[in-house]
């Protein structure tokens, strides 16, 4: 089973490369291996996971070299690929994330919504355009769920704390896509801005796994949008808000060049995929009470 290490061009061009910096990493692959000796592929595997990586990585002589004091990066790396191709490749994409998330024991912590939502604001608030704050949203998602997978695999984290993060998670960007969209919105109906923040007041209910605080790294996010509506609205309150469930989706589904965020789907509204995208708390309690 130790294909790896017995491949001379393997070792030769990690020599070649990087020089006796890649000696420990290599002695710790041997012995990764060896532990897992009863598993099919897996050296197969580990090589192909290992060649990604270091092909992704920036500064992959400074990685060996972190790596060459402490194993814990590297043997979660390799048991991740293990387990979540999708874990993988954003710890590909974002290897200084994998090194501050491992470094700062981040795997083994809970944030919570308060320090979730804390700090995805205070990110935000330094983009200079929507396109960085969509930017913004997508690599937050990576790099907490790349925290999670970590944890996950690790040890460090029980399922109920690992499928409650992941919930607060997806609530707080839900809430930071809502702001953006809001923006937006007002932005194409100014009569509608005019109003009193609670006059056009606007509700994202999550359902499903999402709404039972059940998520898995994959889910689906099922919502449905509601607004309060009033005596003498403005006739165009309606459309406002139909704009800016549209908008939400938007910001929800595809977060500029950083891979998609969620799938949104809305087919638990009232009337399902027939009915409209958005309704008034009233038409919602005229559907279930007639």
């Amino acid at each position: 089973m130790l294909v790896l290490m017995q491949d001379d061009t393997w070792q030769e061009y990690l020599a070649a490369q990087y020089g006796a910096v890649a000696g420990p990493t290599l002695a710790f692959v041997q012995h990764f291996l060896r532990s897992r000796a009863g598993e099919p592929g897996i050296a197969t595997r580990v090589l192909a996971d290992l060649r990604s990586f270091f092909s992704a990585c920036s500064d992959a002589e400074k990685m060996l070299a972190l790596w060459a004091d402490d194993h814990l990066g590297l043997d979660l790396l390799l048991r991740l690929g293990g387990v979540s191709r999708y874990g993988f490749q954003t710890a590909c994409r974002y290897p200084d994330d994998l090194l501050v998330l491992v470094r700062e024991g981040q795997h083994r912590q809970v944030w919570g919504s308060r320090l979730l939502g804390a700090a995805l604001t205070a990110e935000l608030l330094a983009a200079v355009d929507g396109y960085e704050r969509r930017q913004i949203l997508g690599r937050y998602k990576h790099r907490h769920f790349l925290r999670l997978m970590l944890g996950d695999v690790s040890g460090s984290l029980s399922f109920e704390a690992l499928v409650r993060e992941l919930s607060d998670v997806v609530d707080v960007i839900t809430q930071a896509g809502y702001t953006m969209a809001e923006a937006e919105a007002l932005r194409k109906f100014p009569l509608i801005a005019a109003l009193a923040p609670e006059k056009r007041a606007f509700a994202v209910l999550a359902m499903g796994k999402h709404g039972a605080r059940e998520l898995n790294y994959s889910s689906d996010i099922d919502l449905i949008f509601l607004y309060r509506g009033f005596e003498d609205a403005p006739s165009e309150l309606h459309d406002y808000h139909q704009r800016l469930g549209q908008e939400l989706i938007k910001v929800l589904e595809n977060p500029a060049d950083e891979g998609a965020l969620f799938r949104v789907d809305m087919r638990l509204r009232p009337e399902g995929e027939r009915g409209e995208l958005v309704l008034s708390a009233r038409e919602t309690s005229d559907y279930y009470y007639r």
